[in-house]
Parts: structure tokens; C-alpha cells; sequence
């Protein structure tokens, strides 16, 4: 299965069961992927960054590569 692509805030909070202030204030503090503008009102969440949290969600922390820095600035 390929993990391209996002999910949105919706179907994140729908598969993580957690409340959208849980994963908002657990984003800021870098346990929870970044979370994106995928359009004009839409947020989401990378689908691999999503599935590598899901794989050991005590042990994840967002890292700090070139990518990383591309989705600082669209965190919201």
C-alpha cells in the first residue's frame, strides 16, 4: 500500500480517536506529524508521517529534515 497523499484533520481524528486540541497541542510539541494546508480551509496530515506515528505513537517525534522545515511554515 502506498502512503502518498494526506489525510485530513477529519479522518485523522476519525482513525486516531483523539480530539482535535489533543492532536493540535500534541503536533506543537512535535508528538503528533505536522499538520498542512492541503487547500484553501483544509488541513491534513501526511499519509506516511500518519502511518509512521500509528506504527509507535510513544516513540514518534517529528523530525527535523528538509522536510520538516518545508511544513513548519504550514503548520496551523
Amino acid at each position: 500500500m502506498a502512503y502518498d497523499g494526506f489525510y485530513t484533520l477529519h479522518q485523522v481524528i476519525e482513525m486516531s480517536t483523539m480530539s482535535e486540541s489533543t492532536i493540535r497541542r500534541m503536533t506543537e510539541d512535535k508528538l503528533f506529524p505536522p499538520l498542512v494546508h492541503i487547500s484553501r480551509g483544509r488541513v491534513g496530515v501526511h499519509k506516511r508521517d500518519f502511518h509512521r506515528w500509528e506504527a509507535d505513537p510513544s516513540g514518534y517525534r517529528q523530525s527535523d529534515g528538509p522536510e520538516a522545515e518545508h511544513d513548519k511554515g504550514m503548520q496551523s
